[in-house]
């Protein structure tokens, strides 16, 4: 997850957006950032994410965003 924090009106407001990878910020959403966007009706520039890695003690996971045969695939692969 990631934050970055805003001054508006002299009060900071905080966004938390890791919900980012899994909900997209490039179409309506349950990502609280997204709903925000869609409540001032503003729009950013945004990519999609395609994958996560992750470093874990096996070595580098690369998790597949988006389809769940392609995370349960690799998923068997690293698990068994």
């Amino acid at each position: 997850a990631h934050t970055f924090s805003r001054m508006h009106n002299g009060g900071k407001y905080s966004f938390e957006v890791g919900p980012s990878i899994f909900e997209g910020l490039d179409r309506p959403s349950l990502n609280p950032l997204r709903m925000i966007f869609d409540i001032l009706e503003e729009t950013m520039p945004v990519e999609t994410y395609k994958g996560l890695g992750f470093w874990t003690p096996e070595g580098y996971w690369r998790f597949p965003i988006g389809t769940k045969k392609g995370f349960e695939e690799l998923l068997m692969e690293q698990c068994g």
